[in-house]
């Protein structure tokens, strides 16, 4: 019976055994099938080796592999049960393990070969492998069964896909066959304000660029993706860009602007960092051929950016029509006389213009001028006079303050020295109190031979009389011209049906700075801006005395809101302009290293002419006094006769919808 018994239990076993051994090469033989089917085929864009598991019996819900190559690329990847996971790596050599619970022994290999080390399944070759596993707790058999295939070639195609990359829009994505030249899909993006300059590999520029609708192969196949590249068209990002130096450069403005990468020697290359109102604006310095605008058909240069987000513009011309390539395309070649605006007055050309007509008044220096109270002169004589530091009024009589340390008394050519640096009031007639037609403010220091003065009559003091004088009420003959030529070339759009352009203009500040010295006319003192012999404005004092001792201070700020000409602003500026048109300032040529500070005839806004700022320079004996630049700026009576170049200032936001700013290729505003 025990025999029978034990011969029973062995019959039994090998038919498990046999019915085991049945399932599971049934199986395996399924994987088989499966693994070089659709679960392990490669697509034709994939390339590397696909790794596919099933799990035919035992509890796991995946599948552990670690592969590595002979070029030293190693991966840690799991893969869920009935999935593939493709590894996008070409070598000649794969080494996989499987990795499986300590509990488990192997009991059968089909395929591979067993590691020498403690990980279960080492191979080097394609195919489907299946490993019979015990677990040696409950003494059962599981089945692993794995797929493993191989290209060491590379795929048949890549697929480009396109980002917009900010911009908006959509692209299909293109397929291209390997080592296959093609022409990559036109760009189908779009983003307002922006130019697009071709695509990148990488999001920021860093990578592989390619130009728009170029013809292109690739070797490799997979996947790759092309990233939009744009360039802002908007004015004030266009010159922020070309910043060279930040504000912690400081601009010798003594010295020569040239093109440089050496900072110093350029002392500004190209555009440089300054401050307007406390924000950051941009302006142009140097030897430059690469801000040429062309807006309302005409051609300008840019100056600089504004504390508003506007790019200030100087007139440079009529457009020159070229024909490139086939097309005809505009181009701002203008120099000379070709340069500076032309006015029709009473039916002659004009191309030069006074300033003002007359120049005996401090106040014919204003871009608009107030009361005209003129310059007078006492040859020298014996009179003894009582130089006063302050006067008071009282009707029509005037007396001079005549307590200790106000006043100091004697002949001009005695005391001159004295009178000249703080003691201006005095009356003409020798006398400490006198009528509304002696009361006099010296003006000018000579070397005593002569008294030169104002007549301040009707007025408390000489500040009530520079407020008189700098009122804005009649026009200068430079500021009728200006915004006549504007009307004339239907700026304005007054022409039924023509474009209003000043609508493309921002209501930007014209500084005509009157800030007059009144201090001492010799010497210094605790009040004096400078040594000088004249009455000074601020110009003067900032970029024409400092220049002497290399500390030259330009200014973008307007001091005054009355000398901060404007059309209807009214909060930042005084809205006197008819039209948003103006004149260039001293100090914006100083920044630009043009006239004695700087660049002279090789600056970027030379013309060969003289042409006249709105920047007042000085009452010097008997003579109003402009600044005017060609070679050297310089002090000139207001109505001598000089060129007009206007000056406008695009609003923020204007697009400039082609060009790179150079006189052949200008920026062009549409």
């Amino acid at each position: 019976m025990k025999r029978r018994s034990r011969d029973f239990g062995r019959t039994k076993l090998l038919a498990v055994f046999l019915f085991v051994s049945v399932f599971l090469l049934n199986v395996i033989n399924a994987f088989n099938s499966n693994a070089t089917g659709a679960l392990g085929s490669f697509e034709a864009n994939e390339t590397g080796i696909k790794l596919c598991a099933q799990i035919n019996a035992g509890p796991e819900e995946s599948m552990r592999f670690l592969v590595n190559n002979d070029q030293g690329f190693s991966s840690d990847l799991i893969v869920e049960n009935n999935t593939c996971k493709n590894i996008k790596t070409v070598a000649a050599t794969y080494t996989i393990r499987h990795f499986l619970p300590q509990e488990y022994t192997i009991e059968e290999v089909s395929g591979g070969t067993v590691s020498a080390d403690n990980v279960p399944f080492v191979t080097t070759a394609s195919g489907q492998y299946s490993i019979i596993y015990n677990d040696t707790y409950n003494a059962k058999g599981y089945l692993h069964s794995f797929g493993y295939t191989l290209s060491n070639q590379v795929a048949s195609a890549i697929d480009v896909h396109f980002d917009a990359n900010g911009g908006e829009g959509s692209m299909n994505t293109q397929r291209f066959g390997l080592n296959t030249l093609q022409t990559l899909e036109a760009n189908a993006f779009t983003w307002d304000k922006h130019r697009f300059l071709g695509w990148n590999t990488e999001a920021d520029g860093s990578g592989v660029s390619y130009t728009n609708e170029q013809q292109i192969s690739f070797a490799e196949g997979g996947e790759i993706v092309l990233y939009a590249q744009w360039e802002s068209r908007i004015a004030t990002d266009i010159i922020a860009r070309q910043a060279s130096y930040g504000s912690s450069y400081v601009i010798d403005f003594t010295r020569k602007a040239i093109v440089s990468d050496d900072a110093y020697e350029a002392n500004g290359n190209g555009v440089n960092k300054y401050t307007e109102k406390g924000q950051d604006v941009y302006y142009y310095r140097g030897e430059l051929n690469n801000n040429n605008v062309v807006w309302a058909n005409k051609c300008w240069k840019i100056v600089r950016t504004t504390y508003s987000g506007g790019t200030k513009m100087i007139y440079n011309g009529e457009t020159s029509d070229v024909i490139v390539d086939g097309a005809t395309v505009k181009q701002c070649l203008a120099t000379g006389v070709d340069t500076q605006i032309s006015v029709n007055v009473g039916g002659v050309d004009k191309n030069i213009f006074q300033y003002n007509s007359n120049y005996s008044s401090p106040a014919d220096v204003g871009y608009m001028y107030g009361e005209r109270i003129e310059f007078r002169v006492i040859s020298t004589n014996n009179t003894n006079y009582v130089f006063s530091n302050n006067v008071s009024r009282s009707g029509n009589t005037y007396t001079l303050d005549t307590a200790s340390g106000q006043s100091i008394s004697g002949t001009w050519e005695s005391r001159h020295n004295d009178a000249a640096v703080r003691y201006h009031y005095f009356c003409t007639d020798g006398q400490t109190r006198c009528s509304s037609d002696k009361i006099g403010y010296i003006v000018y220091f000579d070397d005593g031979s002569r008294l030169s003065y104002l007549n301040i009559a009707g007025y408390d003091d000489i500040e009530a009389a520079k407020t008189a004088m700098f009122a804005n009420e009649t026009d200068s003959n430079a500021k009728a011209m200006v915004e006549t030529w504007f009307e004339q070339q239907n700026l304005d759009g007054h022409i039924v049906n023509t474009r209003n352009y000043e609508n493309d203009l921002e209501d930007a500040i014209f500084c005509n700075d009157r800030s007059y010295y009144s201090g001492s006319l010799k010497g210094k003192d605790s009040n004096a801006a400078a040594d000088t012999n004249t009455s000074i404005h601020g110009p003067y004092a900032r970029n024409v005395i400092k220049n002497a001792s290399n500390n030259l201070d330009p200014l973008l700020d307007c001091i005054n809101q009355n000398d901060a000409f404007t059309k209807d602003d009214n909060v930042n500026g005084n809205a006197k302009l008819k039209h948003k048109i103006g004149l260039i300032t001293d100090d914006e040529l100083t920044m630009a290293g043009t006239g004695r500070h700087g660049n002279d005839s090789t600056a970027y806004l030379y013309s060969g002419e003289y042409a006249w700022t709105i920047s007042p320079f000085e009452f010097d004996n008997n003579s109003s006094n402009m600044f005017r630049w060609y070679v050297g700026q310089g002090a000139y009576d207001v109505d001598d006769e000089f060129a007009l170049r206007p000056l406008v200032s695009l609003k923020a936001g204007i697009e400039f919808m082609g060009g790179t700013g150079l006189s052949t290729d200008p920026y062009i505003v549409e």
